[in-house]
């Protein structure tokens, strides 16, 4: 089913809904949104040369929410107009069924989540590690079962590029989880239907006033080559102006990553925020610092720089992928 012809089923669903009276409504109908906009001076090692850019990033959502039903519609805009998240949701928090085009994202990992990369990643983005964890949206189904302490859920999510033309091209996910008291833990498997469970997985958070810890452990199960580990392991520590990140992360049997971030409150309208990656094996690394200034609630300013250490081969090589010393200044606007 392509883009356009599920927008149209899903504004079909939502004006045709006959059992949705005004007296359920909690909210009215919202429109919410955001735009961000940036000029950025690039630096390209691979060319050895300067270039400027000035990226566009845009999204148009409608909201409308009851009891029992929650119907999402968006529309974004990354060099071209396309469908972004939509889908109807029916149900209780713990006994639902969801249905649309979104992501479905199970993993506990802050920086980098080995189980949530089973999704696409969106193309439309730059390739380096500062934007890995922007997932495309795909035709979903999801249904839970539960309560508040134990529930199950089971999706099906199409992930592969092209139309879904048999049941194969399907992908099964099914978790059960429990949480109490701040902590919650997930145990399930991913696979691809007509194929061995090829992954498996197990994770836990727990959080507190001060302080919240995590970890993933994934299996990957391969016929053919040996099996592949992932595992993450995180915390994160709460001061009085200020939070830092920390986290291991081995990601499917490669050499593995260290992760650090600082978010330093330096004036109650200005943030500093500071994310490192760092390759262990070879030290070679990535920077992103920038200063957010907030305006308004619905206005912020970010001047700020990525920056990349690594010699051709190194993970974080200036020379591999969308790796570029980038000088940007970028200005973000949020409709609530």
């Amino acid at each position: 089913m392509n883009r356009e012809l599920l927008a149209i089923v899903f504004l079909q669903i939502f004006l045709c809904i006959p059992w949705v009276s005004f007296s359920d409504v909690r909210e009215q109908p919202m429109i919410i949104g955001n735009i961000e906009s940036s000029v950025a001076l690039r630096y390209s090692a691979t060319e050895d040369s300067y270039e400027t850019d000035y990226p566009l990033y845009a999204t148009v959502g409608f909201v409308y929410e009851t009891e029992t039903l929650e119907s999402f519609i968006s529309i974004d805009y990354i060099g071209e107009l396309a469908l972004g998240e939509t889908y109807l949701l029916g149900g209780t928090e713990y006994s639902h069924i969801k249905i649309g085009y979104y992501d479905e994202l199970w993993g506990t990992g802050y920086a980098l989540s080995p189980l949530d990369e089973v999704n696409p990643r969106d193309e439309r983005y730059p390739q380096n590690v500062f934007y890995r964890t922007r997932y495309a949206p795909v035709p979903t189904f999801r249904m839970t079962l539960g309560k508040e302490v134990r529930y199950t859920q089971i999706a099906l999510s199409h992930t592969y590029t092209g139309e879904i033309q048999a049941i194969e091209d399907t992908e099964l996910r099914v978790r059960a989880a429990w949480q109490r008291e701040g902590s919650t833990a997930g145990l399930g498997f991913v696979r691809r239907l007509g194929a061995p469970p090829p992954l498996f997985f197990i994770n836990a958070k727990s959080e507190n006033r001060k302080n919240t810890v995590w970890m993933e452990l994934v299996w990957e199960h391969r016929t053919e080559a040996a099996d592949l580990w992932s595992f993450v392991l995180g915390i994160k520590k709460r001061f009085q102006s200020s939070e830092v990140y920390a986290e291991y992360v081995l990601d499917r049997s490669k050499p593995s990553l260290f992760f650090f971030e600082e978010l330093l409150q330096i004036h109650p309208i200005a943030q500093f925020n500071l994310r490192t990656f760092v390759h262990i094996p070879d030290f070679s690394s990535a920077f992103n610092g920038c200063i957010r200034l907030t305006v308004n609630p619905y206005l912020e300013f970010s001047p700020g720089v990525y920056v990349f250490f690594g010699k051709e081969g190194k993970y974080f090589s200036p020379l591999q992928g969308d790796n570029n010393n980038t000088l940007y200044l970028k200005l973000a606007y949020t409709m609530k």
